[in-house]
This record gives C-alpha cells, sequence and structure tokens, in this order.
C-alpha cells in the first residue's frame, strides 16, 4: 500500500488521510457545471474537529471494495458479498527447505483442492544490522468467515459511529466486529496451520511468526465488479475480485481511468 501511495503522489494524486466519504450522488444540473457531474460529501478529522464539505468531481472510482457498498447502491444487480480472509508467515525457511517444497523458483501456487491454500515465498531484511542477507519465508492463506454460501449473521447494538459522530452504515456489513482471537475466525486460522503444516514435511515443525485476516469481496460467479452507474458513467465501481485483488485492481485502476477519460469502453461482464 505504501508503494501504491507513493507512485500516486508521483503521479499528482493527492492522498487524503481521515476522510470518510458518507455519500456520492448526481449533482443537479446547471448551465455552469459540466454534464454528469458528482458530489460528495466528506467528513475530514483534522486537529480534533470534523469538517464537512462538499467536493464536486467529474468523475469517481469506487474501488474501497467492502468498504463501498453502501456508496455504490444501484450499480450492482445483486450485491456481492463481504467475507474476511485469512493468511499467516512463517519463519524463514533455509535453502533446503525451500528446494524440497519445490519452490526455489520463488513461484506462487495454489492447491486444487477447496478451499483452495495459496501461498508465496517473501524476502525480509535480516535483523542482523551488518549483514546484507535476506530471509525468505512462507506466506499461506484459506478461509472464509462467513463461509462460502453463508450469509454474515445479524448483530444487534453493534453499530460503526462515522466520523461525524452519527451512526452510519458498517464499514464492512458488519465484519469489521469479527475477532480473529475467537469464535470462526479463530478456528480458520487453527485450520489453515494444520493444513499447512501437513502439506509438507518441511513445514511440519515450521514456527508460524503471524497471522491475520482481512476484508475481501465475492460475487456468485467470481467475476468482478467493473461498472458504471445506471444513471451516471462517470460514477464507476471496479472491485469484488474474490481475493485476486492485488493484480486485478491494477489492472482494472488503469482501464477505469482511460473510461473516466472517455479513451475506452467499460467491458460488458455481468
Amino acid at each position: 500500500m505504501d508503494g501504491l501511495a507513493r507512485a500516486a503522489v508521483r503521479a499528482g494524486a493527492l492522498v487524503a488521510e481521515n476522510a470518510e466519504v458518507t455519500f456520492v450522488k448526481p449533482l443537479e444540473k446547471k448551465p455552469v457545471q459540466p454534464t454528469n457531474s458528482l458530489q460528495l460529501q466528506i467528513h475530514w478529522r483534522h486537529s480534533g474537529r470534523i469538517i464537512r464539505k462538499l467536493v464536486t468531481a467529474h468523475g469517481v472510482l469506487l474501488a474501497t471494495n467492502a468498504g463501498g457498498l453502501h456508496l455504490a447502491e444501484k450499480i450492482f444487480h445483486a450485491p456481492p458479498d463481504p467475507k474476511l480472509t485469512f493468511a499467516l508467515a512463517t519463519a524463514p525457511l533455509t535453502k533446503k527447505q525451500i528446494a524440497a517444497l519445490g519452490l526455489s523458483s520463488g513461484r506462487p501456487f495454489y492447491t486444487l483442492d477447496l478451499p483452495y491454500l495459496w501461498g508465496r515465498l517473501f524476502e525480509t531484511r535480516s535483523f542482523r544490522t551488518k549483514s546484507k542477507s535476506k530471509n525468505r519465508r512462507m506466506i499461506f492463506g484459506s478461509g472464509l468467515v462467513p463461509a462460502f454460501g453463508e450469509a454474515l449473521r445479524a448483530r444487534t447494538g453493534k453499530r460503526r459511529e462515522s466520523l461525524a459522530g452519527q451512526n452510519f452504515q458498517r464499514i464492512w456489513s458488519g465484519l469489521e466486529f469479527e475477532n480473529i482471537r475467537r469464535g470462526p475466525s479463530l478456528q480458520r486460522l487453527k485450520t489453515l496451520e494444520q493444513r499447512v503444516r501437513s502439506l509438507h514435511p518441511a513445514l511440519k515443525d515450521i514456527r508460524i511468526t503471524h497471522c491475520w485476516g482481512g476484508p475481501i469481496l465475492l460475487t456468485n460467479n467470481f467475476v468482478p465488479i467493473f461498472r458504471a452507474h445506471p444513471t451516471n458513467k462517470n460514477l464507476i465501481f471496479a472491485g469484488a475480485y474474490s481475493g485476486h485483488g492485488v493484480a486485478l485492481s491494477v489492472h482494472l485502476g488503469n482501464w477505469a481511468a482511460q473510461a473516466l477519460l472517455n479513451n475506452r469502453q467499460l467491458p460488458n461482464w455481468n
């Protein structure tokens, strides 16, 4: 994320941290305003205060995935499904262990069984200050909460407070209340660790250094949603990558920029 932010700033983008977009709507047409303009309500936390501001934009790309469902509204034919997915990182592996796993090339992999297990090598610098060597570790991921085909159970009495101090729609449809240290999320992490240790003898006793979970957005047919609002072509949603967003988000972000400049048509996927 830091690398993408730096690249965006170098390209001329302004990054507004601690700012919440509470709604996006078409602007009433006026002679002095271009057609298809959009209005955004912004709540910005600055120096202990909440600053409310309306911003007018010619084009808006909604690319916050599970965090942007309430802004997209009529873009969805069928609402996508927010879920948590899980990953873990291992302690450094030896060259012998990496070779035994068949991963000397550094190529990522995923298994054929469902829910599939994916894995990839990553490098970290040695903690020894005088050493220029890099440690090679593994990241593995698998599992969903709620499980595929299941919906998030409704919770009562727990609502997210917006930056304005008012009850507002849950940013991840309630997933923000999940705790990976207990319940179904903890069970998914335990299952993930068991799968990793049973994948190959070289991993049987490997030390797990980090575990985490994060939101993704799924569609029923696993086809991403890349579509404009039915009443305003300058409001585009790109997301629901079903766990493949690292590559697809960059590709479709470039495509969306071309579409907003009227240099390329959006696909007719769904």
